[in-house]
């Protein structure tokens, strides 16, 4: 992660999410969710093509099933 978006500054712990058993079949269970935030923003306008690279990395991290889901979040100005 670090050399697609830069240093990370905060890693959380792994929290359990229970909240659901939507993704059981994808991901298998227990699910965690670790949150990463990076030292240096960036445009939100590429959020599409992040995406993109974070499928394919999720692709890369996986077996038969898919056993990663990576999803990115932006700020802005007007949000934080």
């Amino acid at each position: 992660m670090n050399r697609l978006f830069g240093e990370v500054f905060l890693e959380t712990t792994p929290l359990p999410w229970d909240y659901s058993d939507y993704y059981m079949d994808e991901l298998g269970s227990p699910i965690a969710r670790v949150f990463l935030f990076f030292k240096n923003p960036f445009n939100t306008e590429g959020l599409p093509d992040i995406k993109i690279t974070t499928n394919d990395l999720e692709n890369q991290l996986s077996t038969e099933k898919r056993g990663i889901s990576i999803s990115i979040q932006g700020t802005s100005p007007s949000r934080r």
